[in-house]
C-alpha cells in the first residue's frame, strides 16, 4: 500500500459519515496533447500539508481518487518537473484548486502538464575555434503576480567544445543571453600583487548579446515554448583589453569579492570579472599594493567589493570608462547599511498569537530576510545589503496603512537602499481587515481559471495594492485579509495580466464592480463578469 493510499484511509476513517466524490482525470503533455505515462500525482486538502509520496499513474496517465467534499490542491508532473492543476505554461504564481462536491463534476479532469524548455548553444573565437570556459547569462523576463519581472535566471560556463546548456527553465516569457569570456592566451582572472604599469598586453572578448550583438540596445529575446530547446550560438571577437587597477581604502584585514559589472540587458548588470581578496594582518603592505583585473574590453563598469573587516560588513562601489587604457581606480568601503525601527499597532487592545516579524523582501524576487519584533515594539536589521526592497509584517494577519523612513529613498512601497545608510522605519499595522468571495462568470456559467483583479478604488503606484486571483475549478474565488476599504472587482481570461501595473488597469475601472470591504465582515456572492483584454492606457 502506497503512503498516498494510507493518507486516503486515513482521510476516509476521519469523516466515516461523510460522502465521497470521485477526484480523476489524466495527466497530458500540453504540447503533444499525449498522456504522460507513470506521471507523479499529488493531491491535499487547501488547509493541509501534501503527502510525503506520490501516486503513480498508469501508462494511461489516468488518476483516480475517492475523496471528501472540499477544495483540493492538485499536483503532477515527472521527476524532473511537478506543477499545481491550472497553471498556463508561463508559471507567472497561479494555478487553480479544485472543488469537489455533490454538485461538481471532477471525474473526468484534464491535468495540462507543461513541460520544460531548454537553451543551448556554442561560442567560437573570431578564428572559429571553440571558446572554453565562456560565461553565459541567462536573464528571465516575465510576469509574475502581476508584475513584469526581469531577473538573472541561470548561468552556465561553456565546456572544451565551447558548448553550454541552459535548463531545464519554464517555457514561456521571454529570455535575454549574455556572453562573456577570456581568450585562451590571456592571462587567468586572479589576484596579482605586481606593479599596474606592467607592460604585458591585455586581451579581452568584446561581450555579446543574442543575437550575437555587441550592442546592448540591440539584444532581442528569444521564447521558447514549453517542451522546446532553442538553439543560441555566439562568436565572440577580440579587443585591445586593459587593466583595472584598484586601490581599496577604509578598512584592514579584510576578505571579500572584488568585481567588475557592465551595463547589461533589460535592466539587469552582468558580471564582466570577478575575485576572491584576501588581507592578513601579517601581510599588512598586500592590502597597499592595488588589486589587478586584466582583460578588460571597453565599456562602461561599476568596481564594487564587498566583504568583512573582523565583526563589521562593508561595501563600496565606483563607476569607471574604460576605453583601451589602463584605468587606475578607487574603492572606499562603507559600512553595510542597518535598518532600525518600531512596530505599532493600530489597536493597542489586539493580542498577537506569538512572534511578529518584519521583513525585507528584495522586489522582484529572491532573498528575503527577517528580523523579531520586540516586546517593545523595536526590531533590528543589523546588515542590508544594496537593492529594492518591500517591507511586510508577519505574524499576524493584517495589512501596514502607514510607514514613515528616514535615511533612505522610500515611495510606491519600495526601500531603495544603498550602502552607509543608518536607516529608520516606523510601522504602523492594522488588522481592521474583511473577506471578499464570488465566482468569475462567463454568461450564465462559472468562468474557471480565470483571474480576478482586486484594485483600489483610489489609483496607487504601490504594486503590493492590487490583487489577482486565478478562479477554482468551479470558477470561485476567495479573499481573506483584505484591508477594509472601496475596490474595482473585474475579471479576464489572462492570467499573465499585468493586474499590478495602474496603467494595465486603468481602462478596466469604468466598467468594473464597485465594492466596499467592512472590517471584520464579508463581502459573499459576488458575481464578476469575464471580459476582454483592452489596451494599456498612460497618464
Amino acid at each position: 500500500m502506497t503512503r498516498l493510499a494510507s493518507c486516503l484511509l486515513l482521510i476516509a476513517a476521519a469523516c466515516p459519515a461523510a460522502d465521497l466524490y470521485r477526484l480523476a482525470g489524466t495527466v497530458i503533455n500540453a504540447r503533444t496533447n499525449q498522456p504522460v505515462p507513470h506521471a507523479q500525482v499529488y493531491f491535499h486538502k487547501s488547509d493541509a500539508p501534501y503527502p510525503r509520496a506520490p501516486f503513480i499513474s498508469g501508462t494511461d496517465g489516468k488518476f483516480s481518487f475517492d475523496v471528501p467534499e472540499g477544495a483540493y490542491v492538485l499536483q503532477a508532473g515527472t521527476r524532473e518537473l511537478i506543477e499545481s492543476y491550472g497553471e498556463q505554461g508561463q508559471q507567472n504564481g497561479f494555478s487553480s484548486g479544485v472543488v469537489v462536491g455533490p454538485s461538481q463534476d471532477t471525474s473526468n479532469l484534464v491535468f495540462r502538464w507543461y513541460p520544460p524548455a531548454a537553451i543551448a548553444g556554442r561560442v567560437v573565437d573570431e578564428s572559429g575555434e571553440p571558446v572554453e570556459g565562456a560565461l553565459v547569462q541567462l536573464i528571465r523576463s516575465h510576469v509574475i503576480l502581476g508584475r513584469t519581472i526581469a531577473r538573472t535566471f541561470g548561468w552556465a560556463h561553456t565546456n572544451d567544445r565551447g558548448e553550454y546548456r541552459l535548463g531545464p527553465i519554464p517555457g514561456g516569457g521571454q529570455y535575454y543571453l549574455a556572453v562573456t569570456g577570456t581568450p585562451w592566451y590571456e592571462a587567468q582572472n586572479a589576484v596579482l600583487l605586481g606593479s599596474p604599469g606592467d607592460s604585458k598586453p591585455s586581451f579581452a572578448f568584446v561581450p555579446v548579446f543574442y543575437p550575437n550583438t555587441s550592442n546592448a540596445a540591440q539584444a532581442a529575446p528569444i521564447v521558447v515554448a514549453p517542451g522546446e530547446e532553442a538553439r543560441a550560438d555566439f562568436a565572440l571577437i577580440p579587443a585591445a583589453g586593459a587593466k583595472v587597477s584598484v586601490t581599496i581604502t577604509g578598512a584592514d584585514n579584510l576578505t571579500g569579492t572584488l568585481a567588475l559589472t557592465r551595463d547589461g540587458i533589460a535592466g539587469i548588470d552582468s558580471f564582466q570579472k570577478s575575485q576572491n581578496i584576501a588581507f592578513y594582518p601579517a601581510l599588512r603592505q598586500q592590502q597597499q599594493r592595488p588589486q589587478l583585473i586584466s582583460g578588460i574590453p571597453p565599456g562602461h563598469y561599476v568596481v564594487f567589493l564587498t566583504g568583512k573587516s573582523g565583526n563589521s560588513y562593508l561595501a563600496g562601489r565606483t563607476a569607471i570608462d574604460v576605453n583601451g587604457f589602463d584605468v587606475s581606480v578607487e574603492v572606499p568601503l562603507q559600512p553595510i547599511s542597518t535598518l532600525t525601527g518600531t512596530l505599532q499597532l493600530a489597536n493597542p487592545a489586539m493580542k498577537t498569537a506569538g512572534t511578529m516579524f518584519v521583513t525585507l523582501n528584495l522586489d522582484g524576487g529572491g532573498a528575503s530576510q527577517s528580523a523579531s519584533v520586540k516586546p517593545d515594539g523595536t526590531f533590528t536589521f543589523a546588515a542590508v545589503g544594496r537593492g529594492a526592497f518591500r517591507i511586510g509584517v508577519g505574524g499576524m494577519a493584517g495589512f501596514i496603512p502607514k510607514i514613515e523612513v528616514t535615511g533612505a529613498d522610500y515611495r510606491d512601497g519600495l526601500l531603495t537602499v544603498t550602502e552607509g545608510e543608518t536607516i529608520k522605519a516606523a510601522i504602523l499595522f492594522s488588522t481592521e481587515t474583511g473577506n471578499l468571495t464570488g465566482f468569475a462568470m462567463n454568461g450564465a456559467k462559472p468562468a474557471p481559471a480565470v483571474l480576478v483583479v482586486l484594485a483600489p478604488a483610489e489609483e496607487s503606484r504601490n504594486p503590493s495594492k492590487y490583487r489577482g486571483y486565478q478562479t477554482e475549478s468551479d470558477g470561485s474565488f476567495t479573499w481573506n485579509n483584505i484591508p477594509a476599504g472601496d475596490y474595482n472587482v473585474f475579471a479576464v481570461e489572462d492570467t499573465a495580466f499585468e493586474f499590478a501595473n495602474v496603467d494595465a488597469v486603468r481602462p478596466y475601472l469604468a466598467n468594473a464592480k464597485k465594492i466596499t470591504v467592512a472590517a471584520h465582515q464579508s463581502a459573499t456572492s459576488q458575481r464578476i463578469s469575464v471580459v476582454p483584454i483592452l489596451p494599456v492606457t498612460k497618464k
